[in-house]
């Protein structure tokens, strides 16, 4: 079970991609960064590199047939080829690479794919003005090979394997008019590291436009993340340019013109603009090869990062928690479903120790202390768990705790807990019984 949510718009946006990665990497923050500079945001040139696998060797007649199409339907092409091994063009044999970067295969292409020797690289490069019709045109090359030899198309700025298929549905056809639908352009990596979760997206090179990164996260804020950084992207490559002091228009009228399934979406105040702060962000291994730009989360500095993302993605999306439930330990029904939660804690405490799987996250819900010697029962996103102390993120907002909000960091004593919930991947869950019942309850009233 995903966190509730009194939000429907939002969610219908999330058409980026979402790869979960595992790396150690420190993650870096805006904290003393640079603004991102004023003025256009295009690159005065822009490079990117395309491949061909060939399933296995390519034919000896490739280069003479090459020679012939690029002349006959694409004369204002003029990329640099190589033929080269597919492991050396290609993510191909990088740990789990086939999972990750060819997840839109199935089984028998993946491999067939893992055999591949051959990829034909193609680089291309153009003037930023004029980087846009060439893409398209590179583009439609690169289905017209595939499609020749029966191949799998590499994207090496988003190091996606794509069918023909898939490349004319995404890369061909994701065009309104001159304009590209950004996301069928570009993915966005989510994924762990020493700071928390990191989100930074690959693709934006190929419209000569920065990459954008968002750094320590909280992973149950990565959907919302996902929308924040789908709509800040298409927004430079329609405005493109950034405003004084780092600012970045978010204009969903300007944004509908070019994608008519916007018009209906709308900000949590109802609004149909905001600006972010965008700072010059720091790459990190694996980073895209290009410019990137930091979403930053200006606010009150005696405030944590997590509560400023909070207050920046409520206000845009909505809350995504319904506030504090009551809870009684008294209550037989609780009371019995609370026990059976903490009987399974040691081996729960366990299991997070020796490290999640890839997209699940542990809450648990502990108490917190409030005015008129109240409790308020409330979740909190684990961050760690040594001996019985928990350390974490703070998922709800107090009704009448004034020193807390949502995002406040906090401990609990693993003795003193409610009930835990493991959640993910996707939409399944484990445990978390007394919030079901409460939910139920609440359906009845």
């Amino acid at each position: 079970m995903s966190r509730p949510t009194r939000t429907a718009g939002w969610q219908a946006w999330l058409a980026v991609a979402l790869l979960g990665v595992i790396a150690t990497a420190p993650a870096s923050h805006a904290a003393g960064a640079s603004p991102f500079p004023a003025g256009p945001l295009l690159a005065p040139s822009v490079h990117f590199r395309f491949g061909v696998c060939f399933l296995p060797k390519a034919p000896p007649t490739l280069p003479k047939a090459l020679a012939e199409l690029l002349k006959r339907d694409f004369p204002t092409l003029a990329p640099k080829v190589n033929l080269v091994p597919t492991r050396d063009a290609t993510a191909l044999g990088a740990g789990e690479s086939l999972e990750y970067f060819a997840r839109t295969l199935s089984t028998e292409r993946r491999a067939e794919l893992s055999r591949s020797q051959q990829t034909l690289t193609l680089d291309f490069d153009a003037p930023g003005a004029s980087s846009r019709p060439l893409l398209r045109q590179a583009y439609r090359l690169l289905l017209a090979l595939g499609k020749a030899h029966k191949a799998v198309l590499w994207d090496d700025e988003t190091r996606e394997w794509l069918e023909p298929k898939l490349w004319q549905e995404r890369r061909v056809d994701g065009w309104a008019g001159a304009m590209p639908t950004v996301e069928s352009h570009m993915l966005t990596h989510f994924y762990r590291d020493d700071e928390g979760y990191r989100a930074v997206t690959l693709g934006m090179r190929k419209f000569g436009l920065p990459d954008l990164v968002v750094n320590d996260l909280l992973q149950s804020d990565g959907e919302r993340v996902m929308v924040l950084l789908n709509l800040a992207a298409r927004a430079m490559a329609v405005s493109g340019k950034m405003l004084l002091g780092g600012r970045l228009l978010i204009d969903l009228d300007a944004l509908a013109a070019v994608e008519p399934e916007l018009k209906d979406m709308t900000f949590e105040s109802k609004a149909r603009r905001t600006e972010l702060i965008l700072a010059i962000g720091k790459r990190e291994p694996g980073d895209p090869d290009n410019r990137l730009a930091e979403v930053t989360f200006p606010g009150d500095p005696d405030k944590g990062v997590h509560q400023r993302q909070a207050l920046l993605l409520n206000k845009l999306f909505g809350s995504s928690q319904r506030g504090i439930t009551p809870f009684s330990r008294e209550d037989p029904e609780l009371g019995a479903a609370s026990a059976r939660a903490k009987a399974k804690l040691p081996s729960v405490a366990a299991r997070f120790r020796k490290g999640l799987p890839v997209g699940q996250r542990l809450v648990v819900k502990g108490p917190f202390a409030a005015a008129g010697d109240a409790t308020e029962w409330m979740w909190v996103e684990v961050a760690t768990w040594r001996g019985h102390r928990i350390h974490g993120t703070l998922l709800n907002e107090p009704d009448n705790i004034p020193s807390l909000s949502e995002g406040s960091e906090v401990d609990l004593s693993d003795e003193d807990l409610f009930d835990y919930m493991l959640v993910g991947p996707g939409d399944a869950h484990e445990g978390g019984e007394t919030n079901d019942i409460a939910m139920r309850r609440a359906k009845k009233d």
